[in-house]
């Protein structure tokens, strides 16, 4: 108790000793959470090794398990279609729940002209009439 080893409150009454107030935050965390991967030797879900090879780098310093994150993937694009942009000859796509008339955003910052002689507009990512119902995406330039 002496040194830096002592925590004052913002009162300055209370005393503690620092290594014991973090030896009971540690205790406290194995005691209601279940172990880190690296303590375990599986995932977070429990369901694949915690190896090197399964480790997904999140770029902040943290992992993810890769198994668990491509099956996660595959559920969300489960429900989805590739769609590509309604001008010819772009490369651009997304993938929706709905095969909607998308126009990628190089074409909703630049349109090309005949999207005003058809009398079509873009509302949000879609392609629409005037009218405002979807109209079969045109393919030419």
């Amino acid at each position: 108790m002496a040194g830096a080893n002592i925590l004052t409150e913002a009162n300055g009454t209370v005393r503690r000793c620092l290594m014991c107030r973090v030896q009971s935050l540690e205790n406290r965390l194995r005691r209601h959470h279940k172990a880190r991967p690296p303590d375990s030797g599986l995932c977070m879900a429990g369901l694949h090794e915690w190896t090197p090879a399964n480790q997904l780098d999140r770029g902040d310093g943290t992992f993810r398990c890769r198994p668990c994150a491509q099956a996660a993937q595959r559920r969300f694009y489960a429900g989805k279609h590739y769609v590509s942009c309604v001008v010819a000859g772009c490369e651009r796509a997304t993938y929706r729940s709905d095969d909607s008339t998308y126009v990628c955003r190089t074409h909703r910052a630049q349109p090309p002209a005949w999207f005003a002689r058809l009398g079509m507009r873009i509302q949000g990512t879609r392609l629409v009439t005037s009218q405002g119902w979807p109209k079969p995406p045109q393919t030419t330039t």
